[in-house]
This record gives C-alpha cells, structure tokens and sequence, in this order.
C-alpha cells in the first residue's frame, strides 16, 4: 500500500486521494466532506496526515460526466489515468511548445519528501547546492548503495562525459560509502569494493570490463579445449553451451562469409567452404551498421543482439531467440571484424511479411498458435523494441501451425528519455487480443529485474538504456497482473498517427519526472515531433529512486480496472 500524505495547502487543503495496491491494483479513495457530503467513502475522522480507508472505486465515480482531457482539473474528481494526458483544444498551445509550463495542470502526488524518505544513509542532500544536485546526489547514492550492500563486487562505470561537478559528487558519494574510485584509460571513472584480502593488485583491472567481444581465430589457433575454457571464463554462462557450439563452428569449419542484401547494414552469411556449403549463422560487422533511431548510437546494434539471446536464454529460452554472441570474424577483403554472430534459422515459409494473416482469430490461430504471437510481444515489450516488423519474425516449420522466431534486435533498449519510436507490428495480430495464458501469467511475474539490469551491465549495455528495461519489463508485469492484453499494451506504448505527440507511456515518464522536478521535458524539433530531452550528466544516466517509484504508481492506475478497454481506446 502507498501512503499519502495529506497537508493544508492554501485553497487546496480539500482534495481526494487516490491509492493503489501495486500488488493487487485496488484502489483506495479519500474524498473530502465539503466534496461529496453525503459519501460514505468519507473518512469522517481523517487527520490532516491519514492513513486512507480501503474501498473500491464505485461505478458513480469512474462514470462521472467529466472532461477526460485536461480541461479542468480542478474539478471535484481528480482523474485516475495517466492516459488522459492527451492534447485537448484547451491545452493544445502547451503541447505544441513541449507542455511549456505544466504544473497548472498535471497530476500532483504529494510525495514531496519521498526522496528525503528514500534512504537510510545521509548523502548530505539537505546542504546542496540547489535542488537539481541533491536529485544527483540522491541518483548517485541509490545506484552506488547497491555496491556498497552487494556481496559480490560489482564494477559501476561511468561515462566520459560527466562534467568536472560530476565526477567530484561521484568521488563525495563513493568516499561516504567506502568506495573506491580509478580512472581508467579511456578517462570514464569505475567504481567499486576495496580489495580486503591480501593481495598485490590494490585495485581490479577494470579496463576492458564491458569488453565481451569473441576473436574467434586467434582462440581457435589454441585449440578446442583452450576455446571452450576461455568463453565460460569471460562470458556469460547463458545456459546450454549454444553460443560456445556455436562459435566452435565457425572457427573449425573454416567458414567463407558471403554479403547479403538485407536491412540498413552490412549482413554475411557464414557458411562453410566444404560439402553444400551450409549456412551456419549470420554476422552483422559493427563497423558497417546504418540504422539510425533516437537513443541508440552507431556500433551498440552488436550488443544488443547479444543482449536479447542472453536475457531469453536465462529463462529458459521462453520466447526462442537464436543463440547470439559478440564476435570477432574474419570477412573477405577485410581485417577481422567486430560484430553480432546469431546461428541461422532455416526458414521454408519465410517471414511474417510474406504471410496473409487471417483476421479470423480461429483461422489465425490454426495457422500460428497464439502463445507464439505472445511471446514476441513479451520479448519487445521486455527490451523496448523499435523495429519490430513483421519482416523480422520467421516462420519455422514445414507445414501450418508455424512456430515464431524472433531475429534483429539490434533497435532494442534505447535509453529511457528517448522512448518516441516503439514498433510492435504483432499488435495487428488477432492472436495479439487474446488475454495471457497462466503459464505466461506465471513468467511475466518472475521476472527478476534486478538480475537482468545486471546482466545488461556486464554485457556493457548503457545505464541510462538498462533504465529502460527496468521500466518497460515493470509495465509488462503491471499490466499483465491487471489482465490487459498485448495489443492494450503496444497502444500504451507506441505512438499514433504522425507520431508527433508522446505516447501514454512516454506522457507517465514525464508526470514523475515532473513529480521530483527532474529536468526532463518535451522539446518540438524541426519536424514539428516532440521528442525528449534531459540535460546529459547524472540524471540523465539514472534518476534517482523515488522516479521509480512514483513511475510505478502511475503505470498501476493506468493499468487498473477501473477505466475498460473503451476509454483507453478512445484516449489513445
């Protein structure tokens, strides 16, 4: 249950409170007595810092004849979905200047002192120097805590970007919890655990840590047993041995890589110079990537290949993606290159783009069964997918029904200020309609979030991208507690239309940004599309916990029961 401090506010002393159980997604309601006088839902006795009564939200109050977008929010019923942020002829001159200034209408949780609350070790955010670097000691402190408290000894890095300012609270934060801070060659700052032992090496050679690229023929010059050692040493033990196999081949086989016209880079088919000269797994060169989309750079497509295989794999390979790893090949004409190895999937059928999907879901289903459908859509919506086209789900197997494979996720997990561009074309599928199954109700919730953001850590994924992961799997677990389906979810997440205005989500990330006063906003760029925008520094790489939080309450009253299908339709 959150608790909500109710205090004397000028005029607004007399306002109604909302509550939501995260776990159940029940909502609890305060009104005042001057509102609704005759309510029994009036806490007749509520102090001025209450805890509220439970209660459900009555059928009166949720079909109430109010302005669903933002005309008036001074009304007696304080709205209770996120959603209804959306564009209104009364506010439709702040849209079109980046919300300019929003605090005249959006949502207020009094949840002022939360980030005072947040934690038990002082990070002296009452002597800052402004609010803006007490939010980043505050940010600073929560993410350098979890080194502090872990048993293992993991390595935070941070860019080389951060100012001069930065870089000292990093070192202030670190001292304050024992921490050691070293800079490493290329001038980011690693943070970690004092060695406690005795030892020569006074510090870890962080150096390389997030360097979790395979060359392949200089480990196959040593032999197969040296090749296999090496990977279960250095990389991640995604379960199986699919990727050690996997790379053993293409060092054994002496595979020729031939080009293939497909997608914005550069792509080889890996097959070998002998017998049918079998394709064996298809590489994607760093070098030659081509894709551009807000929050990613040029080089990460590699990485993030790799990430989806890893974060599958180590739950059990539910949702199918190829074994994937970062390797170093050797590609004719060229040095050895860089680059995402993912085994090939032969495919009789072809893509999800050849195939005529039936609007029937009967006849749909008959041809690809429904929990195929939904586990793409988990996999995207776990990792924030941004070219999920039809184009890229294969069709296995040589007759109807088909089983999906997911390829190319090199556009997955951009960092969380830059959530405009979500593609999820599954979405269409009838099969997309159909509320989860209990064996995919059972997934979704144990879902480790902390475990994945650090796999994705070592991986050498960015922060401020591992934040999105964080977000978006805990909107997949909230909505799919609450019974929503794939397709409610992608219209939550996706935009409409021109794409100019922000989606749903993207309008959740900006009312608790707002709620803490981090400075992330909306800007219009030169094609009239609002795009978001956080200064860089330490903020942008991770807000503090309380974001979470409040982020968390938001996507439970959005997810909730008491708004149907209906108006989350009709608002989206």
């Amino acid at each position: 249950m959150i608790f909500l401090n109710h205090k004397e506010d000028g005029d607004r002393n007399k306002r109604n409170m909302v509550i939501v159980e995260p776990n159940t997604c029940q909502s609890t309601v305060w009104m005042d007595k001057a509102t609704f006088p005759n309510s029994d839902l009036t806490n007749q006795n509520a102090p001025d810092q209450c805890n509220v009564a439970s209660a459900h939200i009555p059928t009166w109050c949720v079909n109430a004849p109010v302005d669903r977008r933002l005309k008036d929010f001074d009304g007696p019923l304080r709205r209770l979905s996120i959603s209804t942020l959306l564009p209104s002829k009364s506010n439709s001159d702040r849209m079109q200047k980046g919300f300019g200034n929003t605090s005249s209408w959006h949502w207020k949780f009094p949840f002022g002192n939360l980030l005072k609350r947040q934690s038990s070790i002082d990070c002296d955010s009452t002597i800052a120097a402004s609010p803006l670097e007490a939010l980043q000691r505050q940010s600073l402190q929560d993410e350098l805590q979890m080194i502090h408290t872990s048993k293992d000894r993991p390595v935070v890095s941070f860019p080389i970007y951060f100012t001069d300012h930065d870089r000292k609270l990093v070192h202030q934060i670190a001292s304050k919890l024992n921490l050691r801070v070293r800079i490493a060659s290329d001038k980011s700052l690693h943070v970690f655990k004092p060695v406690r032992v005795l030892s020569r090496k006074k510090y870890p050679n962080t150096d390389g840590y997030n360097n979790v690229a395979v060359n392949v023929p200089e480990l196959a010059s040593r032999g197969h047993d040296h090749f296999i050692h090496h990977l279960q040493l250095k990389r991640l033990d995604s379960a199986g041995g699919n990727r050690s196999q996997l790379l053993w081949e293409l060092a054994n086989n002496n595979n020729d890589a031939r080009p293939v016209e497909s997608g914005l880079g550069g792509v080889y088919a890996m097959q070998s110079k002998e017998g049918n000269r079998q394709v064996v797994a298809m590489f994607k060169p760093i070098e030659e990537e081509r894709f551009v989309r807000e929050g990613l750079r040029a080089g990460e497509g590699a990485v993030r290949e790799e990430a989806a295989y890893v974060l599958d794999a180590t739950t059990g390979h539910f949702c199918d993606v190829p074994p994937t790893a970062v390797a170093k090949l050797q590609v004719p004409g060229s040095k050895v290159q860089q680059g995402a190895v993912q085994r090939y999937m032969e495919s009789a059928k072809g893509s999800l783009e050849d195939f005529v999907m039936p609007e029937s879901l009967e006849m749909a289903q008959a041809q690809v069964p429904i929990h195929e459908v939904h586990k793409i859509g988990v996999l995207d919506i776990r990792l924030f997918n941004t070219d999920r086209h039809l184009g890229n789900i294969l069709m296995v197997g040589e007759s109807a029904p088909y089983k999906l494979i997911p390829i190319d996720h090199g556009c997955v997990l951009p960092s969380w200020d830059h959530l405009a561009e979500a593609r999820m074309e599954w979405s269409l599928l009838p099969q997309a309609n159909v509320p989860f199954t209990p064996q995919f109700q059972h997934y979704i919730k144990n879902l480790n979030v902390e475990e994945d953001a650090q796999k994705l850590r070592r991986l050498g994924i960015r922060e401020e991208c591992v934040t999105t992961m964080v977000i978006s799997t805990t909107f997949l677990q909230i909505a799919t507690a609450a019974g929503r389906t794939l397709a409610w979810m992608a219209k939550v997440l996706q935009r409409v239309g021109c794409l100019k205005h922000p989606s749903s989500f993207e309008l959740m990330i900006l009312e608790a940004s707002l709620e803490i006063s981090l400075p992330f906003r909306f800007e219009t760029n030169q094609w009239g599309e609002e795009t978001g925008n956080i200064p860089p520094g330490i903020l942008s790489r991770r807000p503090p916990n309380a974001f979470f939080v409040i982020l968390r309450s938001l996507m439970t009253l959005n997810c909730s029961s008491i708004f149907d299908e209906k108006i989350h339709n009709t608002h989206l």
